[in-house]
């Protein structure tokens, strides 16, 4: 049955077809966008107390902080693509699995 259908029994419980995967799938979600959501918040931290220390700092030293912000988006991007590849292994596994 496609998602998105029910059936009742007879005491009147309703039970939607492939729940538990959608469910799983939405858990597998929050438990990989967790991780990401920290390490962005810590390079957008870091590159606004950069730009905060460029008006009374050196400019060495906000330099430094900016290309810590910088390393911090670069660790953000090559996380997120390993969250997206392991995301899309998890489906075609999936896929073949049904088949």
């Amino acid at each position: 049955n496609p998602i998105g259908e029910y059936s009742t029994d007879n005491e009147g419980y309703i039970y939607i077809d492939d729940a538990l995967p959608i469910f799983l799938l939405v858990l597998l979600l929050v438990l990989c966008a967790a991780p990401l959501f920290k390490v962005a918040a810590i390079a957008g931290i870091v590159k606004s107390a950069a730009a905060f220390m460029g008006i009374i700092s050196d400019r060495r030293i906000t330099a430094c902080a900016n290309r810590t912000g910088d390393a911090g988006l670069l660790l953000l991007r090559t996380a997120g693509t390993a969250v997206m590849l392991f995301l899309i292994s998890i489906a075609m596994l999936t896929a073949v699995g049904k088949g």
